[in-house]
């Protein structure tokens, strides 16, 4: 079931557009190297980003009315904090593995003469 979970969004220059799919398939692959501190980084990334939003409003208003929407509560910085902590790479390949099982969704606009035509990808 596509759910829209894992979402790319990218910027390429046109030269590169037939490259990009295998770049980003290097990047999935590179998951399975991820060491502990290149995780810890990204888990503080995450919980940084989650706390600025917090400080904007509109932001704020936002995401909790997504929360409400999707699960029927809304859950505080604790313990969003709380759960980007308990991720482990684990979670993050079998993550990667479950949206991967599904064909992509591709949607390019501009010069899109270099992307590659969708079977290729």
């Amino acid at each position: 079931i596509d759910s829209g979970l894992l979402t790319v969004y990218a910027t390429v220059m046109p030269q590169y557009g037939d490259r990009f799919h295998e770049v980003l398939a290097k990047i999935f692959e590179g998951v399975s190297k991820l060491t502990k501190m290149e995780l810890e980084r990204a888990k503080n990334a995450l919980k940084s980003s989650i706390h600025m939003n917090l400080e904007m409003r509109a932001v704020m208003m936002e995401d909790m009315g997504r929360q409400m929407v999707l699960s029927g509560k809304v859950g505080t910085a604790q313990e969003f904090t709380r759960m980007v902590d308990a991720i482990t790479k684990e979670d993050l390949l079998e993550v990667l593995r479950v949206c991967l099982k599904s064909p992509v969704s591709l949607v390019a606009f501009g010069a899109i003469e270099k992307v590659s035509p969708y079977a290729e990808i």
